[in-house]
C-alpha cells in the first residue's frame, strides 16, 4: 500500500498522504461482575424543549426546562422574548462591552523584538466581547491575500485573556455572585431557591447584561432546569455530583499497557478525587506504579496496581452527592492517616444527617513520611505538639473547635472512618513513648517551639493559665543558631512571659528532646554553650 500520492490540479501539484494504520493491542478482559456494582448514577441531561424566541433566527432557538408549571414557563418564554436583544444571534452583534467597563491591555517589554506572523487565509470569528485597548491594536496585526488587518476585539489567542475576562464578570455581578449567580470566566450559572424567584433572577441578570452591552450565546444557554452541567460537574438540587461522562471514561478503562496510558488515568482520578473516600490509599498501587518506571521502556502494570483499578471502579458506582455550603454554616472536618497518605472530609450537618462536602487526599513525600501517626493529624489539637505550635497560631485566627468525636451520623462519613488503609501496621512505626507531664493546681501551662534557618531565628509560644485563658505569640530573632539553641530561645522566651503575667508554677512542654531532659538532668550536659542556657532555664 503506497502511503503518499501526487496529482496535477488546476492550480498546480496536489498531494495525498495516507493515515498509518494504528497498531492492534491486546487488552485484559476485566470480568462485567467488577464494574457492575452498586446503584446507578445520574446521567444525561434534563428534559428541555426548544423554544424560537426570535423569530428572525428560527434555526436558534433557546433550551428551555419541560418541568416548569405551565404558567411558568409561559411567562418565562416571553421574558426571554423580551430580552432576546441580550443574545448574539451574529457575530456582527457583538458590539462589545464598553470601554469604561474593560478594556484588555497588553503587558509587553519596551524592548521587545517585532516578531513576524504567517500569512493567515482569514481572521478569527466569535463571541469577542472585550475590546483590545487602542494603542494595543496594531501589535497584533496579521496580514491575509486581501490586506492587513489587527485585532480590536480581545481574541482568545492572547495570554491573560481568562484572568481579563473573570475580572469583567466579577466586576459586573459584584451583586449577584453568591446571592442569585454562579460565574467563572464565561461559564454562568442563575440560581434560585424555587420557581416563585427564577423569573426575577433572571431578568436582574439580563438587566445587567444589557447595561454593559455584554452578549449571550443563544446556543449554549439553557433556563428553567433543576440540574445539569457546570464548569464538569453535575449540580443538582441535592447537591453536586461527579460528570457521568468522566465517571464512564474512568469506567472503560482497561488495564494499561504503557507509561502515557497510566499518567492518563491518574489525570482522570485526579477530577474525580474530591468525591472518593480516601482516594490517596485507593491509588497508592497506582502511584507506586508511576514511581518505579521513570522511562517507558520499564513500565510493568503489577496485580496490586489492577487489584487497586477494580477497587476505585467499585467507589465510582458509590459516589457520595456532596453538599453545598450555606453561609454562616457550621462546617466539620474529619481526618484520617495512614503510613503513606492523609486524608479528610469536610462535612456539614442537616436535618439530623451528616452529609460530606468535599473529600481531600493525598500521598505522602519525602520527610513526612516519617511522621509520627500524631504530626500527621495536625489539625487534631496542634497545640499539644510543641513542632506544630506556629501552626496552630496561625490557625488561632479562625474560628476552630476540636471536639471530640461523637456518633457519625451519615453513611459516607462512617464508610470514610471505618476505612482502613492497605498496609502499614501500627506496631511497626518507630515512636517516641512520652508521659504526659504532672500538672499541680494553679499551674500555667507553656507549650513553646523554636526553629532556625538561614533567614534567621523564629519561635511560637501559646501560654495558657490555670483558668483556661489563652495568649499566644509568634516571634522572630535577628541572629543565628543552631536547632537546639532556637529551642532553648523560645523557652527562655515563654517564661519570661510567663513571670511577666505573674505566673508562679509553670509546666513547660516543648517539642525538643534534647532540651526537656537536659532540664530534667535526664540527659548530661557537654556543651558549655547548651549548659548556659539550662542554668538561665533554672
Amino acid at each position: 500500500m503506497h502511503g503518499i500520492m501526487k496529482f496535477d490540479t488546476p492550480k498546480g501539484e496536489a498531494m495525498i498522504l495516507a493515515t498509518p494504520p494504528k497498531e492492534l493491542q491486546c487488552y485484559t478482559v476485566i470480568k462485567p461482575t467488577e464494574i457492575t456494582k452498586g446503584c446507578k448514577r445520574p446521567r444525561g441531561n434534563p428534559i428541555t424543549g426548544k423554544e424560537i424566541i426570535n423569530e428572525n433566527h428560527p434555526d436558534q432557538p433557546i433550551c428551555v426546562g419541560c418541568d416548569l408549571p405551565d404558567h411558568t414557563r409561559r411567562a418565562l418564554v416571553d421574558l426571554l422574548k423580551h430580552y432576546k436583544h441580550v443574545f448574539a444571534w451574529t457575530p456582527t452583534d457583538m458590539v462589545g462591552v464598553e470601554r469604561r467597563v474593560m478594556e484588555h491591555k497588553l503587558m509587553i517589554r519596551p524592548r521587545a523584538k517585532e516578531v513576524k506572523q504567517k500569512k493567515r487565509v482569514q481572521g478569527e470569528t466569535g463571541y469577542h466581547q472585550i475590546l483590545m485597548s487602542k494603542e494595543d491594536e496594531e501589535k497584533i496585526a496579521f496580514y491575509t491575500d486581501h490586506g492587513t488587518f489587527c485585532y480590536t476585539k480581545m481574541p482568545f489567542g492572547l495570554k491573560n485573556v481568562g484572568a481579563t475576562y473573570q475580572r469583567l464578570v466579577d466586576s459586573i455581578f459584584a451583586k449577584q455572585i453568591g446571592r442569585n449567580i454562579e460565574v467563572y470566566v464565561d461559564d454562568m450559572v442563575i440560581k434560585s431557591p424555587d420557581e416563585e424567584r427564577i423569573l426575577q433572577d433572571i431578568e436582574e441578570t439580563f438587566q445587567t447584561l444589557e447595561a454593559v452591552m455584554m452578549k449571550l450565546n443563544p446556543d449554549k444557554c439553557t433556563f428553567g432546569v433543576e440540574e445539569g452541567q457546570f464548569m464538569g460537574y453535575y449540580v443538582t438540587r441535592q447537591g453536586v455530583q461527579p460528570s457521568p461522562t468522566k465517571v464512564d471514561e474512568f469506567l472503560e478503562t482497561p488495564s494499561l499497557n504503557s507509561l502515557r496510558d497510566a499518567q492518563g488515568l491518574n489525570g482522570k482520578l485526579t477530577t474525580l478525587s474530591r468525591f472518593v473516600s480516601k482516594s490517596a490509599n485507593k491509588a497508592m498501587p497506582l502511584f507506586h506504579t508511576l514511581k518505579g518506571c521513570m522511562e517507558k521502556s520499564n513500565f510493568q502494570w503489577t496485580n496490586e496496581a489492577e487489584k487497586a483499578l477494580q477497587k476505585i471502579k467499585e467507589a465510582l458506582h458509590e459516589l457520595p452527592t456532596l453538599a453545598t455550603p450555606i453561609p454562616g454554616e457550621t462546617l466539620q472536618m474529619y481526618l484520617s492517616t495512614s503510613s503513606e497518605a492523609i486524608s479528610s472530609v469536610l462535612a456539614v450537618e442537616r436535618e439530623g444527617e451528616q452529609r460530606p462536602v468535599y473529600f481531600g487526599s493525598r500521598a505522602l513525600q519525602g520527610p513526612e513520611l516519617n511522621y509520627p501517626m500524631l504530626e500527621k493529624l495536625i489539625l487534631l489539637k496542634p497545640e499539644t505538639s510543641g513542632l506544630l505550635a506556629k501552626w496552630a497560631i496561625e490557625l488561632g485566627e479562625h474560628d476552630i473547635n476540636y471536639p471530640p468525636r461523637t456518633s457519625i451520623k451519615g453513611q459516607a462519613l462512617a464508610d470514610f472512618l471505618l476505612e482502613i488503609p492497605d498496609g502499614g501496621s501500627p506496631a511497626k512505626e518507630k515512636v517516641w513513648v512520652v508521659e504526659e507531664a504532672p500538672m499541680e493546681q494553679g499551674s500555667w501551662t507553656l507549650y513553646t517551639d523554636g526553629a532556625s534557618s538561614r533567614e534567621g531565628l523564629g519561635s511560637g509560644l501559646i501560654l495558657t493559665s490555670p483558668e483556661g485563658e489563652e495568649v499566644t505569640y509568634a516571634l522572630r530573632f535577628d541572629f543565628h543558631t543552631s536547632n537546639n539553641e532556637a529551642e532553648y530561645e523560645a523557652l527562655l522566651a515563654g517564661l519570661q512571659l510567663a513571670k511577666h503575667m505573674g505566673a508562679k508554677v509553670v509546666t513547660a512542654l516543648t517539642d525538643s528532646r534534647l532540651a526537656a531532659n537536659q532540664v530534667n538532668g535526664s540527659f548530661e550536659v557537654r556543651d558549655p554553650r547548651m549548659g548556659k542556657y539550662v542554668n538561665m532555664v533554672k
